[in-house]
């Protein structure tokens, strides 16, 4: 035990007791594995093909397509109690990041946030309780947990009482799927839990599936990837989300349009939204020389704003443009850990903003 531990009990780890549960793979028939779009049964947790045509467009999507953002694991029961065994592929943490968020799972009841997966640090294999409440009044509520942001999983299971009922969850608000395009920003860098990121609010918000396709550091915008996104079933919009990868606005200006084009292609009349990057803490001192400065920021939306302005005159009333620069707000220096990725009061405020418009769109 740590001395922090030992000087406040809340602060220590405990492994899951197995005494009156029983554990289901989390490919059960009554669980819905969501945020997986090409995933079939019995095959490894990946956010893309096994095997994807066209090949993936760089080696770190290929590599972050093993991390698990966006996927959620939902179903119905009056268990009052749900733990989970979790092996993950990686086990990796960063300097700037909760282990909560970056290898760990977390659970919502009935919409709301219950209990997260506390073990000792960089252990790959874990067993824990996210919710243990035996005198709560027992009665079916629907589960949702969060799988990590920045982790694969290479195992897991769920334990619930032995005599409680289990049940197929709550049918989304649409069958369609957002299809969500990003960066680090995106995946979820660096949310404290899996259910404070992003894309896993705008879908609680709009009780929206959402495929999380942010990849850290590799979302550039190359037309491989629209292919892949063009492959999701049933997508109810594209929100294209990347510009914090792409290091020149010429790189920009040449990217975006052949992106919306694969996409119009197989999609005339399905939205897309644009969306330009946040603000950075070096947009409060001039004179920063790469793509993170306020001047590449704002060169950076004009030119994502020109292309959409372009297209609607041209015809197109089904494409939209969202200044990301408003999203966080006046005070946007107090929104990230270090500068640029999102602390949960960052992603917070994004959604805020966000999900009147995604809204919107898809009504």
């Amino acid at each position: 035990m740590s001395d922090i531990a030992k000087a406040d009990k809340n602060m220590a780890t405990a492994a899951a007791e197995n005494d009156g549960l029983l554990w289901r793979n989390a490919e059960d028939q009554s669980f819905e594995l969501s945020g997986l779009a090409f995933h079939r049964r019995g095959e490894p947790f990946r956010r893309l093909p096994l095997h994807p045509v066209p090949a993936e467009p760089n080696e770190g999507v290929t590599y972050l397509a093993w991390h698990t953002s966006g996927v959620m694991l939902r179903f119905r029961s009056d268990t009052l109690r749900v733990a989970v065994k979790s092996e993950a592929y990686y086990g990796e943490l960063m300097d700037h990041m909760a282990q909560t968020g970056n290898c760990g799972c977390d659970l919502y009841i009935d919409g709301r946030f219950i209990g997260v997966s506390r073990y000792p640090v960089l252990q790959k294999k874990y067993q824990v309780d996210l919710f243990n409440c035996p005198a709560a009044e027992r009665k079916i509520r629907d589960f949702c947990i969060n799988f990590p942001l920045y982790d694969g999983v290479k195992a897991f299971e769920v334990g619930i009482e032995t005599t409680a009922t289990v049940a197929p969850p709550s049918p989304w608000s649409r069958k369609e799927r957002i299809v969500w395009y990003g960066t680090s920003i995106q995946q979820g860098g660096c949310a404290s839990r899996p259910g404070t990121g992003l894309t896993n609010i705008v879908s609680r918000a709009l009780n929206t599936e959402i495929i999380n396709l942010a990849f850290s550091g590799s979302g550039r915008g190359e037309p491989e990837m629209a292919q892949l996104m063009c492959q999701v079933s049933d997508p109810a919009m594209f929100v294209l989300d990347y510009e914090a990868n792409v290091q020149t606005a010429a790189a920009m200006r040449s990217t975006l349009p052949v992106l919306i084009d694969i996409i119009r292609e197989k999609y005339p009349r399905l939205p897309i939204v644009v969306i330009s990057r946040i603000a950075y803490s070096h947009d409060l001192i001039a004179g920063y020389p790469d793509n993170t400065s306020r001047e590449s920021r704002l060169e950076g939306a004009q030119i994502q704003r020109s292309e959409v302005e372009r297209r609607r005159a041209a015809g197109d009333g089904y494409i939209s443009f969202i200044d990301g620069g408003e999203l966080l707000g006046e005070d946007f220096w107090e929104c990230t850990v270090d500068g640029i990725h999102p602390t949960d009061l960052g992603f917070r405020r994004m959604a805020d903003r966000l999900v009147p418009r995604l809204a919107a769109v898809l009504n």
